[in-house]
C-alpha cells in the first residue's frame, strides 16, 4: 500500500530531523563520557581506580542512552520515506518498526527503573496525608 501525501511528507521531514538532533546529543553526551573515561583511565584521580560502571544507575543510565539512540535511528531511517515521498510495507519498514520499537520499550522501562530508584531513596515521607479533624 503506497501513501503519496506532501503533508506526510512534511511531517516525516520533522521527525527525521527530530531523530537526528536526537542521536546528535546522546551521541555528543557519550563522547565526553568517553573521553573522561580514557583521561581517567591514563591518569587516574586520587583515592585509586576509575570505573566506568561505579554502581547500577550508571549501568540504567547508560542502557537508557542506547535505547535512547535506537529510537533516534528508527526516527533517521525515516529519511527513506521522504526521499521517495510515499510510505508503503517492505522490509525496510518492518526493521524499522522493530528498531523503534526496541528503543521506545527500551527509554520506557530505562525511565521507570530511574524513577523507581530516586524514589525507593528518597528521604521524604510517604505515608498517607492525615487531616485533623474538629
Amino acid at each position: 500500500m503506497r501513501i503519496p501525501n506532501s503533508e506526510l511528507t512534511s511531517s516525516l521531514q520533522f521527525t527525521t530531523l527530530a531523530g537526528f538532533i536526537s542521536t546528535f546529543a546522546v551521541l555528543t553526551f557519550l563522547a565526553f563520557v568517553a573521553r573522561n573515561f580514557i583521561r581517567n583511565v591514563r591518569d587516574p584521580p586520587p583515592g585509586g581506580e576509575w570505573r566506568l560502571i561505579r554502581t547500577h544507575v550508571d549501568a540504567y543510565l547508560l542502557s537508557l542512552l542506547a535505547s535512547e539512540i535506537l529510537q533516534g535511528l528508527g526516527a533517521i531511517m525515516d529519511v527513506k520515506w521522504v526521499h521517495e515521498g510515499a510510505v508503503y510495507c517492505s522490509d525496510y519498514c518492518t526493521a524499522q518498526g522493530a528498531i523503534q520499537v526496541i528503543g521506545e520499550t527500551g527509554v520506557a522501562m530505562g525511565t521507570l527503573v530511574s524513577y523507581r530508584e530516586r524514589n525507593s531513596h528518597s528521604s521524604i515521607d510517604s505515608s498517607p496525608l492525615t487531616y485533623a479533624t474538629s
